[in-house]
Order: structure tokens, then sequence, then C-alpha cells
């Protein structure tokens, strides 16, 4: 149907041209009456290879932003899995195997989407990725790790994390310093997706 009416569209373009030409006449302009058959085949070869390569163009770069937005689509379901993590541990706690596959579901789709860019010839920006990564191990370290301080603990020391029957508690510390890296990986996210999309 699109074919139909780009010829369709073309013929009318020829046809108003032509109408057009018998009707104004340009002084000292004149149009010879008789046709070479020689230039008219030259003419019509050349319009129909400039089409077909106008069709093959346009068909390429289609595929090409068809491919894109289906990366886009993929950065954008990471962007709303962080979303979602970060929200499971506003009440400073959270089940602590889960906080581990959180961040590693994360990194297996984000590393599927670097092969995504990598099969279809789309620059991935590296560097921006690897960011997203490292960024990625920040949460992984502030959810799961915690290193005991040198020296004698006062009573009212709370630790940064604290593990309980599978259920990871955190201090308010160590809350505020997660909010703050999932707000930079959610934002090194989007700079990511923005890199893609002028790619």
């Amino acid at each position: 149907m699109k074919q139909l009416f780009k010829i369709g569209v073309a013929i009318a373009i020829f046809f108003l041209g032509f109408v057009t030409s018998k009707y104004i006449s340009i002084p000292y302009f004149r149009i010879n009456n008789e046709l070479d058959p020689v230039a008219l085949f030259s003419a019509l070869v050349s319009v129909i290879v400039v089409y077909l390569f106008y069709i093959y163009i346009d068909k390429d770069k289609e595929d090409r932003v068809r491919e894109k937005d289906l990366v886009l689509g993929r950065i954008e379901e990471v962007y709303q899995l962080i979303k979602d993590q970060s929200f499971q541990i506003t009440s400073s706690s959270l089940e602590y195997s889960k906080a581990a596959a959180n961040t590693k579901r994360i990194t297996v789709q984000l590393k599927n989407i670097e092969e995504l860019l990598k099969a279809t010839n789309i620059n991935h920006h590296k560097k921006e990725f690897d960011e997203v990564l490292q960024q990625v191990r920040s949460v992984k370290d502030l959810l799961t790790s915690y290193k005991a301080p040198k020296g004698e603990l006062t009573q009212d020391y709370i630790p940064d994390i604290k593990v309980e029957q599978g259920t990871a508690y955190y201090s308010p510390n160590r809350m505020k310093q997660i909010n703050s890296a999932y707000d930079a990986l959610k934002t090194k996210v989007l700079t990511y997706q923005l890199k893609i999309n002028r790619a």
C-alpha cells in the first residue's frame, strides 16, 4: 500500500509538470517537440535507478530505526527494573538473597543489550556502558557487603548491615548511600539511553 502511494505521488507530480509546461511559456526557453529515443530511454533508466536506490536506502534506514527502537525499549525495561528495585528497600530491609539477585539481573540484562547492540552494529558506547556496570557493582556492594570497623566498638554502634534470618537490615547512613547509588545508577542508565538514541 505504501509503495502504491509513492508511485501514485510520482505519477501525479509527472503529470502536473507536463500540464504546467504546456500552459506556461518562459521567454528565451523553447522545448523541442521531437523526442530523442536514446535521451528518453536514458532519462527513464536514470529515474528508475534513483527510485530503486531511494527505496533501498529508505528500507535500510527504517530497519535501523526499528532496531534502535527495540534496543531503547530494552534499556527502558532495565531502567524500570532499577526503579522497582530501589522502591523495594524503602523500609530499610530487604531479603539478603534478593539483594544480590536483583543486581545480578540488572547486569545480565545490560550485557544482553550490549550483545544486541554489537549484533546490529549500533555503537554501544563502551565507556558509558562500563560506567553503568561499575555503578551496578557499587549498588551491589552497598546492598550486600559489610566491613566491621577496626578497634573497639562502642555500645551505641549501629552496623551498616545486620542480617537476621535471611533479611538484611540497613542503618540510616547505609540507606542514604543506597538511595544515592540507585539515583546515580538511574542517571547513568538514562545517559546511556540518550547516547544510544543519538548513535
